[in-house]
């Protein structure tokens, strides 16, 4: 038993993995070895430093187009220089149009005819959603009001034991606006789903007309 002990004792120190120190890892290497070495080290140190130096210029070149504060001298530059979209969305479009009419023409023809479909669809989805919006700030301001009038004289509902009035009065102003909150809702799914339905139409009678 002797003899089993001290034979598996050997054998769990010669599984025991041999580790060496840091510079016996460079014993065989030359002098390409080093000087790699030493490149790849400086080449990670530099990385290292310049994502701090990256975020230090980005800074300074976020200040260089002004301070943060509206500059009328910068506003006239801009205006007087014209630095704005117009002029590319402008030639975007008349080229687009060139290009469709002389690719084919009836294709051409058949989706501009289309696209009004979807600019009315967006048209009035945007009146109906302006006029919930509108609706449903009067609504939470309303609500807001009862819960102001009930905070500041508290000590006045609370003499008239009304809490439970004012409370009801404050539920019904919800209840009010959680309605139209549904109602803008479904009729801002729909209009999205029917802006989607068109917009695909339109792919699809394109595709149609051009196979």
């Amino acid at each position: 038993m002797e003899s089993v002990s001290v034979e598996s004792e050997q054998s769990q120190e010669n599984d025991k993995i041999k580790t060496v120190s840091f510079h016996k890892l460079f014993t065989f290497a030359d002098i390409s070895d080093v000087a790699l070495m030493i490149i790849g080290t400086i080449g990670a140190l530099n990385n290292g430093v310049s994502m701090p130096l990256m975020a230090i210029i980005f800074g300074d070149l976020v200040d260089s187009f002004g301070k943060n504060q509206n500059n009328t001298d910068i506003v006239d530059v801009v205006s007087k220089l014209c630095w704005s979209q117009e002029q590319g969305n402008i030639s975007t479009a008349i080229a687009g149009l060139v290009i469709a009419f002389i690719a084919s023409w009836q294709l051409a023809l058949i989706i501009l005819a289309l696209l009004p479909l979807i600019g009315v669809n967006g048209y009035v989805q945007m009146k109906f959603m302006k006029g919930f919006s509108s609706d449903a700030k009067m609504m939470y301001e309303e609500a807001s009001q009862v819960a102001n009038d009930a905070v500041g004289s508290i000590r006045t509902v609370a003499s008239f034991c009304a809490e439970e009035k004012v409370m009801k009065l404050y539920q019904k102003k919800c209840e009010g606006l959680m309605k139209a909150g549904i109602r803008q809702g479904l009729i801002s799914g729909a209009g999205f789903g029917l802006s989607f339905f068109l917009l695909y139409s339109v792919y699809a009678t394109s595709f149609y007309a051009g196979a």
